[in-house]
């Protein structure tokens, strides 16, 4: 980009031009079809465009891939609902852009004791608040009306926003549950018969 000045007020071009610095809207989503589900993370560049002046782009690439690691591990544990890692992931994003390598802000001075867990890097993570829970719904996308209607209404009832419904809507949502566990772990019964010791004639 030209129309700058060096040092000594001679006509220059600029061949990186910061005028405009981007980010994405979201640094994760769900996507499930047939069964499958695929997990979706941003890291690095493509995530936060690196300001070079300030030397903070290859510390922040690290920790959006560390921050996408945990999301990874939560998600294979199959403990916690879709939509809470989803609203984790994006709460941690926020505090990203803030992160400087000259100390303060919200990263911890203490490197060696950073870990996967966000908390070991970033100071003050800000629980997810009921507008963060809002806007995370979109990036969970489901072509099974059942199991998205069951995420849906545990990542409510997590916090309270929706009454449990009757016993026979929650009996239904337990059918479909336990549906949807089969199906993610197609395996769990075979090993667990393959692992058991063999009976005696």
């Amino acid at each position: 980009m030209c129309g700058h000045s060096d040092a000594r007020g001679r006509a220059d071009c600029a061949v990186f031009d910061f005028t405009n610095l981007y980010s994405a809207r979201h640094s994760c989503a769900v996507r499930v079809r047939k069964g499958k589900r695929l997990l979706v993370a941003l890291v690095g560049d493509s995530l936060i465009q690196p300001f070079w002046p300030e030397g903070t782009g290859c510390g922040r690439g690290v920790l959006s891939a560390l921050d996408a690691a945990w999301m990874v591990r939560q998600s294979a544990l199959f403990r916690i609902n879709p939509l809470e890692i989803l609203a984790e992931r994006e709460n941690v994003y926020k505090l990203l852009s803030r992160t400087t390598d000259r100390g303060g802000g919200d990263l911890k001075e203490n490197h060696k004791s950073f870990a996967l867990d966000p908390s070991t890097r970033y100071r003050n993570i800000s629980k997810v608040d009921a507008n963060d829970r809002q806007k995370v719904l979109g990036l969970y996308d489901t072509d099974e009306e059942e199991v998205d209607s069951f995420v849906r209404s545990r990542f409510y009832e997590a916090k309270g926003q929706r009454p449990r419904g009757t016993l026979l809507q929650r009996l239904r949502k337990a059918v479909v549950k336990t549906q949807l566990i089969r199906r993610l772990r197609p395996n769990r019964g075979r090993r667990a018969a393959e692992s058991a010791p063999a009976q005696a004639d």
